[in-house]
């Protein structure tokens, strides 16, 4: 297939992760191969839209080249071009009639109405219910509020061996407990791998409930964490294994649900053999069905997410402010929403490697500015603790947003709502919103639904940026009205977040149904 670039027409698509490469354009000169390629850290699906009402759709991955004003796809992948629009949004609206399944469903409201926190950055997998106790009863100490505590890795004895490890958590139960007194709901973290060392490894391996690589053997996969194992969650005996595993905790311990870890693309590879013969990112998609069984859940990769009621964090980021930081959280958050991802957390504040960068390069003005996007994205995720890294001055900036935050959580929901039900994004980019305007490669402004432009600080040092405000009546954050059409300079130290209400916008002949 030769698809040939319409005059000023820009594409989105295929793999979150590549978001800040995006959009491609007639001078683009790109190849995604979704049926092999191991970029996708976080969320993917088969499809292509375009500034000119487009969309390119395929049930099963395939190869894509953008290249010099052409689209070229193999014959060998059946791909599906549609044309019956005229913009971003015409191409996003169809794709979500003809090819999503909206439930109408969303995700817990306390997602969106307060804040999650992770142990990772703070404790890594060095936890223990002592320091998980302290970290919460430090939250409330120092007036944050209480709302998802996700217990990361290193709780568990082994992976498949899912319970806590003894001499770290002596009361288990009465750690929970104490958590649920607080406030919290309590989450903990898991992922879809079995060691070798696992008491039911040997019962799992002759029931053929893990998958099993060309050569007939258990498959073993490197990741960061080591060398495991992985079910086959194509097997609804291994997904029953599983879920009793998670039950047991639910039931025993008290846990809400689970931070549902790895799962990743690298994870699997197209000679396993499993109980259904499925690619790659189909095995992917099975592990995401665990979320449609505990409603308190997170995963970090998926594929054809296309409305699902799934919470999806971002791929973890560098405590950077370019490269692989701050820089990718707007564009890549939009590239969810476009994709049918539209419940969708950034990484946690500050980024979410653990490397030495914290240790000595910790940077408090990125982890303000880092703050400030989070807070009109529709979920905030905190791990490394304002109260032990920043300032009393940048704790109360700290405060102020996340406050903000909740003070916005029924717009979430509403746009949540809205996205669940017609399938339009909570975040958008520009050029979804205003489709003759050539705003399709701003990349540092999104607007949340149709009404409010978000224009975070996103470069270090900077105490003010311009704004690109499109047609209409704008008010600011700080009660300043603008008319729209032009490019503003706003001042914006470290404790303003710039966002702007479209004061005109229903009396512009937009539908009522736009939110």
């Amino acid at each position: 297939m030769r698809i040939s670039f319409l005059d000023k027409e820009y594409w989105w698509g295929g793999i979150v992760n590549l978001g800040e490469t995006m959009p491609y354009d007639k001078d683009s000169e790109c190849e995604i191969d979704l049926s092999t390629i191991k970029l996708s850290l976080d969320q993917s699906a088969p499809l292509f839209m375009s500034s000119k009402g487009r969309y390119i759709w395929s049930e099963k991955p395939f190869r894509i080249r953008f290249w010099h004003g052409e689209i070229l796809i193999p014959d060998t992948f059946e791909v599906e071009l549609n044309e019956e629009g005229s913009t971003l949004r015409d191409a996003c609206m169809n794709l979500a009639k003809k090819k999503y399944h909206l439930s109408g469903k969303v995700p817990e409201p306390l997602f969106f109405e307060q804040p999650q926190y992770n142990t990772w950055i703070e404790l890594n997998i060095h936890s223990s219910q002592e320091k998980i106790l302290e970290y919460a009863e430090n939250i409330i100490r120092y007036g944050m509020p209480a709302g998802i505590l996700m217990i990361d890795g290193g709780w568990q004895i082994a992976h498949g061996h899912w319970e806590f490890r003894p001499e770290l958590f002596p009361d288990p139960q009465g750690m929970i407990k104490r958590l649920h007194e607080l406030g919290f709901k309590v989450m903990l973290w898991t992922i879809p791998a079995v060691s070798v060392s696992a008491p039911d490894y040997d019962r799992l391996k002759e029931a053929k409930l893990l998958l099993h690589d060309c050569s007939g053997k258990p498959a073993q996969r490197w990741w960061w964490g080591g060398r495991d194992t992985v079910l086959d969650l194509s097997n609804p005996q291994a997904v029953r294994w599983y879920t009793d595993q998670l039950n047991h905790l639910q039931v025993k311990y008290g846990a809400d649900g689970f931070k549902f870890d790895g799962g990743d693309v690298y994870f699997y590879d197209s000679g396993d053999q499993s109980w259904l013969p499925l690619n790659e990112q189909e095995q992917m998609s099975r592990y995401e069905g665990l979320g449609e069984i505990y409603p308190f859940h997170e995963f970090r990769c998926g594929w054809k997410g296309m409305g699902k009621p799934l919470v999806h964090r971002l791929q973890d980021k560098m405590h950077t402010w370019n490269g692989q930081g701050l820089n990718q959280i707007i564009p890549h958050s939009v590239l969810q929403g476009l994709t049918g991802n539209f419940f969708h957390c950034p990484d946690m504040i500050g980024g979410g490697v653990f490397n030495e960068l914290f240790e000595t390069a910790f940077d408090e003005e990125l982890y303000i500015r880092w703050m400030e996007v989070s807070a009109l994205c529709p979920m905030i995720q905190f791990s490394l603790a304002p109260w032990r890294v920043l300032s009393d001055e940048n704790r109360r900036i700290v405060e102020k947003m996340y406050r903000l935050h909740q003070n916005m959580a029924p717009l979430f929901l509403e746009l949540a709502a809205h996205a669940a039900s017609v399938g339009e994004p909570v975040m958008r980019n520009m050029a979804y919103e205003f489709p003759e305007e050539g705003l399709e490669q701003v990349w540092d402004q999104f607007m949340l639904g149709s009404k409010i432009l978000a224009a975070p600080v996103l470069e270090k040092g900077k105490t003010g940026r311009s704004v690109i405000l499109p047609s209409g009546i704008w008010q600011a954050d700080d009660g300043t009205r603008w008319e729209g059409g032009q490019t503003i300079e706003i001042q914006a130290g470290l404790e303003r977040l710039p966002f702007f209400v479209r004061l005109d916008r229903e009396s512009n002949g937009y539908p009522a149904d736009r939110q």
